[in-house]
């Protein structure tokens, strides 16, 4: 089972379970564009979710889709950008408040205690943007 990982500098890491199965494309073009440095910022006005930017330019089709309203928490999205903007973002949706009418490919979701992903989101919230590397383990 491929899994996606992000390590920071201080040693700490998330996994991200990937749905291979229900977003093929999206899974694919991730991992062709990983390892690559992410910095992770917020998405406050789209609610309790962080976000980094993927550096995939090719379109991908709309996989397991849903609205940005109807997300969970642990749901990790793929944002495929708007016309005129090619940048894609990845959502790391940490808790129950979301917002917004974006519809997003739903690819993967968080492997591990949910109160981690809560407590890392809100630290990028209080305490600014945070770097880390993002690649591909098969498990």
């Amino acid at each position: 089972m491929k899994k996606m990982l992000i390590t920071f500098p201080e040693g700490d890491s998330l996994k991200i379970k990937l749905f291979e199965d229900k977003a093929p494309e999206t899974v694919k073009a991730l991992a062709e564009a990983l390892p690559q440095e992410v910095k992770f910022m917020h998405a406050r006005f789209n609610g309790e979710t962080i976000f980094v930017v993927a550096n995939i330019d090719k379109d991908l089709p709309q996989e397991n889709h849903k609205a940005g309203s109807d997300m969970k928490a642990g749901e990790i999205s793929m944002w495929l950008g708007s016309p005129g903007f090619k940048d894609k973002a990845i959502h790391f949706w940490y808790g129950p408040k979301v917002a917004g009418p974006n519809h997003e490919n739903v690819f993967g979701e968080f492997d591990g205690d949910l109160a981690v992903l809560n407590a890392f989101g809100i630290s990028i919230w209080t305490e600014g943007p945070r770097r880390g590397t993002a690649s591909i383990v098969e498990e």
